[in-house]
């Protein structure tokens, strides 16, 4: 049996970011909504492949395709067939100076845990701004 779905949206005006958080299964749900026969497993596209141990691939797996619908009316990049763009690279340099920030991170958003804590983190860095912790979504 399906379970009843909750959606909690909180808008941060001050940082124009959503924040959604979706209570169940949409029963006819795919790619990010997630498919409720998946259980806990991220399945790509092709309804078989388990990418739960990369999100990043998961994400890039159900990036809108020039061939979709599009959601949005404005065209913001990256858009398929454009690769995601990160921001951590691989050198040393650069992982000492994001292990550092990571730590610092950790403070700002220490009253948060789990993903949040993480999702907290990653926002603040992304944001550049340190008032991003201090939005009660990442508590729920």
């Amino acid at each position: 049996m399906i379970e009843p779905m909750k959606i909690t949206i909180h808008a941060n005006p001050k940082t124009q970011m959503l924040f959604i958080k979706i209570d169940g299964d949409i029963h006819d749900g795919i790619g990010l909504l997630r498919n409720p026969l998946a259980g806990n497993r991220l399945l790509g596209r092709n309804g078989v492949t388990d990418m739960s141990k990369d999100c990043c691939k998961y994400g890039e797996e159900w990036q809108v395709r020039d061939t979709e619908q599009k959601l949005f009316q404005e065209h913001c990049a990256p858009q398929y067939p454009d690769e995601c763009i990160y921001y951590i690279s691989n050198d040393s340099l650069s992982k000492k100076t994001h292990n550092l920030h990571r730590r610092l991170l950790d403070v700002v958003c220490e009253d948060f845990v789990g993903v949040n804590k993480d999702d907290c983190v990653y926002d603040v860095m992304v944001m550049g701004d340190l008032e991003v912790a201090e939005d009660p979504s990442y508590g729920n």
